[in-house]
């Protein structure tokens, strides 16, 4: 292990135990309005289920916030936001960790720097996920889905799980206050091969990058930087 990487995990590990002897904490107001547009420019909405199981596995104070859009042309989106509770251990997790147990297959996970051009520049994850599907005629055919996500606090943004985790330990140790995170993600299946006409890998991430730019000045309040 390098110098660079031990000097890192023992600031870590220095942050999670002093995090203990606070005696009590404060939370941040949001940065995010906890409701999605019911248009978005060709895009229309209409509210997507909570399922049982996504309530019962999050804290009981987790609060959501679902839409499925479709623009007319036969693509649709579904795209979430979760809050967190006072327990942050429970409430926001990556979506990475429950691929397995909905039959998916991570097959990449680049990070995707969108320009939110009145904003700055988002950083998202975008995962490519896939699962074999059976077809009407038996046949059993991969189907392919990208799926962006990125987290929200008070005033900043991330991509990265162990960037929050630690954002949120500072704040804790150094500040003595709590941010609700949340966590966005906008998903899309790739439909080239599925569907007459389908959207090709990159057609689908050029338009869950374009809807993502029109989605964050109406979600994210002033108070929040995004990107660096």
């Amino acid at each position: 292990m390098t110098t660079k990487r031990t000097l890192v995990l023992f600031a870590a590990l220095l942050v999670m135990g002093a995090v203990f002897f606070l005696p009590k904490f404060f939370f941040q107001p949001l940065g995010i309005e906890l409701k999605l547009p019911e248009t978005l420019g060709a895009w229309s909405g209409t509210d997507g289920k909570i399922t049982e199981e996504e309530i019962g596995i999050l804290g009981k104070e987790t609060e959501f916030a679902r839409k499925i859009y479709s623009n007319g042309q036969g693509d649709e989106l579904l795209v979430t936001i979760v809050l967190s509770g006072h327990d942050m251990n429970t409430s926001i997790h990556r979506p990475e960790r429950c691929l397995d147990a909905q039959g998916w297959s991570l097959a990449g996970s680049p990070t995707v720097r969108v320009d939110v051009s009145t904003r700055g520049q988002l950083d998202t994850k975008a995962l490519k996920v896939v699962r074999m599907v059976k077809t009407g005629d038996g046949r059993q055919i991969p189907q392919m889905m990208l799926n962006y996500y990125w987290f929200t606090g008070q005033s900043r943004t991330t991509a990265s799980h162990f960037d929050r985790w630690l954002i949120d330990k500072c704040d804790r140790l150094f500040r003595g206050y709590n941010q609700r995170w949340a966590y966005f993600t906008v998903a899309a299946t790739i439909t080239q091969g599925l569907k007459p006409n389908g959207r090709s890998e990159a057609e689908t991430a050029a338009m869950i990058e374009d809807f993502i730019k029109g989605l964050v000045p109406p979600t994210h309040l002033a108070s929040v930087k995004i990107g660096k």
